[in-house]
């Protein structure tokens, strides 16, 4: 699904121990409570935390609102900001003009209601405008999606929803690398009620995607479609349960290479289901019998290492079968694919989650936008703060602020600044420390890495005779 964002702490050493997880809520966090909504983190203002954009309904009005973290997960609204008031749609923070700051797609509909698909650029200090007479269908209750799909070293868009009309779309769109996009034609079917994830399902080295959602005759459908490597996509032939109301994540949740994909959603006939397919390596999905997550939908899904231990944890919300009976859980990934539900949250559905390291402590936590299970079904925008204890480490406090990686997290590419573009090696390190890659890097391209795990890694970036450090997401 899911979220690009921004992240810089160079650091020689990061450590945190293994442990159960658990999560405690902030309170009186100041976040505009919102339902029918989207949040995403990122970076905005380059200062190397995240930053928060909450868009959707409070009880009286549609607002799309930017906060700024000040370091430590406290935050604060940035008044006169530029962005239309949207509920029902989805954001997604991207430096889709490849200058080195995260810029912003919305989605959805205001109060009218008209329905809005807009794209504002980032001026490197989280100041944005508008970006006129761009070329995508305004639409709502859709996903849309970010990856390099032919190559090119940008990122290219993949759009699903409701338009005005009432029509389904799904919408491939390639970056020209200036922010300029056109749209390309595919074998997609249209779907609403929708979610899309990028994700190299057969280890070729490219971006496959799949869509999951509820095409123009009624029908849940969940369509792979495979990537010939230069944005050119085709059908691929894969028994998945047809899914609306959906969300899903992608991930090497076994351990074995290989990204697998996990879901919740509604099926035809109406029921809410949860549940993961694992892959064998060459796109070929089973669905793992014995799962303990609770069916649901009009909620998210999210993969995560949530406890550093290498494997891949999991949050889910929504709305089950049974009336008015909502979930929140934490799963934890014991190893080979046994979760195991450890933690409670405040149950919610009509759920935005957002996940990332916003206290800066060295793991994951998480942000969560909704309506609760109360009796008066009460608006939140709630944060989590992962409890996991830190070790104290030492803290090399050389910083270079030009040396980065971005986007992050990524979900296949990460780019160097122009100033570090003469880095002589990157390497990437797990949580445990074991050296997982190392490249020389070309201009200012690194490579891709498709079959890492999501979760929290370690670069090393050698410039010259000086080493620099950064905390990076793969997802």
């Amino acid at each position: 699904m899911k979220r690009f964002f921004f992240l810089v702490i160079p650091i020689h050493f990061l450590t945190v121990a293994h442990g159960q997880i658990s999560f405690s809520e902030i309170p009186e966090s100041g976040l505009e409570d919102a339902r029918n909504g989207s949040l995403c983190l990122g970076d905005v203002d380059g200062d190397g935390d995240l930053d928060l954009l909450v868009s959707g309904k409070d009880p009286i009005n549609r607002r799309t609102i930017l906060y700024l973290n000040d370091g430590s997960g406290s935050y604060s609204e940035v008044p006169d900001t530029p962005f239309t008031g949207l509920e029902f749609g989805h954001a997604a923070f991207v430096d889709v003009d490849m200058d080195n700051d995260l810029d912003l797609l919305i989605t959805g509909n205001d109060h009218a209601p008209i329905y809005y698909a807009e794209l504002y650029l980032n001026d490197g200090n989280g100041s944005f405008s508008l970006s006129e007479g761009t070329p995508f269908t305004p639409c709502v209750e859709g996903e849309f999606a970010f990856s390099d799909v032919d190559g090119d070293n940008d990122p290219d868009l993949l759009m699903t929803g409701y338009t005005a009309e009432g029509n389904g779309i799904a919408e491939l769109y390639i970056n020209d690398g200036s922010g300029s996009f056109t749209e390309s034609s595919g074998p997609f079917e249209p779907v609403a009620s929708s979610a899309v994830t990028f994700f190299d399902m057969d280890n070729d080295g490219d971006q496959d995607v799949v869509i999951a959602g509820l095409n123009d005759m009624g029908i849940a459908v969940t369509n792979i479609y495979a990537n010939d490597g230069s944005g050119v996509f085709s059908s691929w032939s894969a028994d998945l349960i047809g899914l609306q109301l959906v969300d899903l994540d992608a991930g090497d949740t076994d351990g074995d290479g290989d990204l697998d994909l996990v879901f919740t959603g509604t099926t035809d006939p109406y029921e809410a289901v949860a549940g993961i397919y694992e892959n064998d390596g060459s796109g070929n999905f089973s669905l793992l019998a014995g799962t303990p997550f609770t069916g649901a939908n009009l909620g998210t899904i999210n993969l995560a290492d949530l406890d550093n231990d290498g494997d891949l944890d999991i949050i889910q919300t929504g709305n089950t079968d049974v009336i008015d009976t909502f979930t929140s859980n934490v799963y934890e990934n014991t190893g080979s694919n046994i979760f195991v539900a450890v933690d409670s949250l405040e149950d919610a559905y009509l759920t935005s989650t957002a996940i990332g390291d916003i206290d800066n402590d060295g793991d994951l936590d998480a942000v969560i936008l909704g309506i609760s299970n109360d009796a008066d079904n009460t608006f939140g925008t709630r944060i989590y703060i992962n409890e996991l204890p830190v070790v104290p480490v030492t803290i090399n406090e050389q910083y270079r602020q030009n040396a980065f990686l971005y986007p992050n997290p990524a979900s296949g590419l990460l780019f160097l600044t122009n100033e570090a573009k003469y880095a002589k090696t990157v390497s990437l390190y797990d949580i445990a420390g074991n050296l997982v890659e190392s490249m020389t890097p070309q201009d200012n391209t690194i490579c891709i890495f498709p079959n890492l795990p999501p979760g929290l890694y370690l670069a090393e970036i050698m410039v010259d005779d000086q080493v620099f450090y950064q905390k990076v997401v793969i997802q």
